[in-house]
């Protein structure tokens, strides 16, 4: 899982660049769904 840790490490550092909470809620949810397709595929 070297992809999802690579891309969880991106959207913190992301994250904690915004100041919009929309955006991070957004990306948030977007990883979320990432995470449970790359579950299900596992």
């Amino acid at each position: 899982h070297k992809l999802s840790s690579k891309l969880k490490r991106e959207v913190i550092l992301g994250s904690s660049s915004l100041d919009d909470p929309l955006q991070f809620i957004t990306v948030s949810s977007f990883y979320f769904c990432l995470s449970r397709v790359e579950y299900a595929m596992a």
